[in-house]
């Protein structure tokens, strides 16, 4: 309300709120750093396609974009057919390789240097469990009916697709290759378990969380297990002896940061199976060399009385 002079008297006129000053902008907020600049040769990490290839960027994208970060270096994720990645990180061809249990103790037989940086932890700790399944309506509820039919292995060298089935076949007294009809080998455990709902094969070798994981693409309902596997090692995240000592801390040093129960470790991983890393033990691989000695024997044994 402002007061004015009119011919001598006062009036009062209402001209709205008192204006006030234009307050002064805060102070912008500091510009972020930008990044660290990638230097160095790119740091390649080796996977095997144990499954379809956008399930395994889903599940190792974050790990090497994470060791990018670690690094400040390039950091390339890198994917192999079943049989070449050991010769690659052997070779020194790929500096860092997730390496399933059976690959792992191949390629340290041949490469004493082999460094085990980390160990994966999943879901199920640090071990998981290979199964051998059947369709439901196939009617087969047994090990001994898969005698005589089609069966449908991964690789020879994936330890849930093939090495310890084979124990576990051995065991029930079926030949694991002489006692089908025919095997075949599929190169991915998803492509086993289509196979298998497709009447393509009458059972199928895989590991666990391929059907019963939480992002599983499978019915379920529509499979039948038949045996289950001794507990198997999750895989073996491995430094090729040719790469230089202070890269291999760090990347080590990176791996382990990412603790299982910690919630930056979810931050970094996101909803991927993997869980976070723990300290390597070469020991927890000696049930793998076991496994490996008896199917040898076992086998060596069969071609001395044929």
């Amino acid at each position: 309300v402002v007061a004015l002079a009119i011919g001598g008297g006062l009036a009062t006129a209402f001209l709205g709120p008192r204006a006030q000053p234009a307050a002064e902008d805060p102070d912008p907020p500091p510009a972020e750093d930008p990044p660290p600049a990638l230097t160095g040769a790119p740091v390649r990490v080796g996977v095997v396609e144990y499954a379809d290839e956008e399930y395994i960027h889903e599940q190792f994208d974050p790990v090497a974009d994470y060791l990018r970060d670690a690094l400040h270096r390039p950091v390339e994720l890198v994917t192999f057919q079943p049989h070449d990645i050991v010769d690659d990180v052997v070779n020194g061809e790929i500096e860092v390789a997730a390496l399933s249990p059976y690959r792992y103790v191949t390629a340290k037989d041949r490469d004493a240097g082999l460094r085990l940086l980390a160990i994966g932890y999943g879901r199920g700790g640090t071990t998981y469990e290979g199964m051998i399944v059947s369709r439901v309506d196939s009617g087969i509820q047994q090990l001994s009916e898969l005698e005589g039919r089609t069966f449908c292995y991964v690789d020879s060298e994936s330890s849930s697709g093939y090495i310890y089935p084979r124990a576990l076949l051995r065991a029930a007294g079926i030949h694991p290759d002489h006692g089908f009809r025919t095997t075949r080998f599929t190169r991915d455990h998803s492509t086993s378990l289509r196979l298998l709902s497709q009447g393509l094969c009458d059972g199928a070798a895989v590991y666990r969380a391929i059907l019963f994981g939480e992002d599983s693409e499978f019915d379920q309902a529509q499979f039948r297990i038949l045996g289950s596997t001794a507990r198997i090692p999750n895989d073996a995240y491995v430094a090729s002896s040719q790469l230089d000592e202070v890269t291999v801390l760090a990347i080590s040093d990176a791996l382990l940061a990412l603790e299982p129960t910690a919630a930056r470790t979810r931050e970094v991983l996101g909803d991927t199976d993997l869980r976070g890393f723990v300290a390597p033990d070469d020991a927890l691989y000696d049930g793998v060399r076991e496994i490996r000695e008896y199917l040898a024997a076992d086998e060596a044994e069969t071609a001395d009385d044929e």
